[in-house]
């Protein structure tokens, strides 16, 4: 039996899934990546646990994820800080111009 846990939405941009290559788990990662960007920021820094946590993907979904938005050129990615905190730069000026 699952556990009650309490319940939070999860942002996703379905309009973003043709930039994202019809990707879910791409379109998903970015999605919460813009949800948390502080206005005028262009940088994110999240845990592997805390992108878990709020939108279900695991490590590898999330790695998979993560090198399919770089392939298409909507983040750059770095690593850092203890605990580890994967740094997603945001390529705002590549979304929204699709082909």
């Amino acid at each position: 039996m699952m556990e009650k846990t309490e319940s939070k939405s999860v942002p996703f941009y379905s309009q973003l899934l043709k930039e994202c290559d019809m990707s879910t788990h791409a379109c998903l990662l970015l999605s919460n990546c813009l949800y948390h960007l502080r206005e005028g920021a262009d940088t994110v820094e999240r845990t592997c646990e805390e992108v878990i946590r709020e939108t279900g993907l695991t490590r590898w979904q999330q790695t998979s994820a993560r090198k399919k938005l770089e392939q298409l050129g909507l983040i750059e990615f770095s690593t850092g800080g203890f605990p580890c905190r994967r740094r997603f730069k945001i390529k705002m000026e590549k979304i929204g111009k699709t082909n």
